[in-house]
């Protein structure tokens, strides 16, 4: 018995780049287009909170494209009716989820508008506060841009605490002069304020600065807030817009 070879040279095609297509709008021929063959360009925006799927153009066919629109259930929709691809949020505890490295991310409280303070009475900050949850402990930060209407009075600033904290500690840093600077060193058994002197000039704005640490007890109520007052009966301390408050659970 003679056994026969055959030797032969096979080539590769090229490779082939494959298409993707959406299973209810492929047009092989007639349907909602005249020609046949033809592939979307499809782009993702934005409709609100949701995000959905629109053709831009149709590619690679012959003859009359079909016309561009939303994806949906049934194929082509309005916008209205398409399809949401982000899918619904997930939940989010109130003071936010804790990761598997410690800390959640930061929430933070903006001054809007102006806020201004005549005289030495004590006054909460509107918007500057959170609420901590039990047993939880907190990092704070709050970057301030204090001003006051006579240079020979101070812009005292200070914090509002909330009942049944286990614990905690803070650091206030208060303009004193054109060089110079007061720094209070505070537990958090009361609420207490910066004592800082007069500003070099009025109608300028000064840094102060908060940074604290605090742990809530079992049984923790009311806000972390910041207050105000001036150093001088009958003169003006104002927090300029922009000057914000920064919080976040760290355990």
């Amino acid at each position: 018995m003679t056994e026969s070879y055959i030797r032969a040279k096979i080539t590769m095609p090229p490779p082939v780049v494959a298409r993707i297509v959406h299973p209810s709008i492929w047009w092989p021929g007639g349907g909602a287009g005249a020609g046949s063959g033809w592939s979307p360009v499809i782009a993702v925006e934005a409709d609100g909170e949701r995000r959905v799927q629109r053709i831009t153009e149709w590619i690679g066919g012959t003859g009359t494209p079909p016309a561009p629109g939303y994806i949906g259930p049934a194929g082509l929709v309005t916008a209205a009716e398409a399809t949401d691809i982000r899918g619904a949020a997930g939940a989010k505890g109130d003071k936010g989820d804790i990761g598997p490295s410690g800390g959640a991310d930061w929430s933070q409280a903006v001054l809007a508008s102006d806020f201004s303070v005549t005289g030495t009475v004590t006054t909460l900050v509107p918007g500057m506060a959170f609420v901590p949850a039990a047993g939880a402990t907190y990092e704070i930060c709050a970057r301030l841009k204090l001003r006051t209407t006579d240079a020979t009075a101070g812009v005292q600033f200070g914090w509002s605490l909330p009942g049944g904290l286990d614990d905690g500690a803070i650091t206030a840093v208060n303009p004193q002069a054109e060089t110079s600077q007061r720094l209070d060193q505070k537990d958090m058994l009361t609420a207490s304020r910066s004592f800082g002197g007069s500003l070099a000039n009025a109608g300028r704005s000064y840094l102060g600065t908060l940074d604290a640490v605090i742990d809530g007890g079992p049984a923790v109520s009311g806000n972390f807030a910041l207050t105000l007052q001036s150093e001088t009966a009958g003169q003006t301390a104002t927090i300029k817009a922009g000057s914000f408050m920064r919080w976040r659970r760290v355990k």
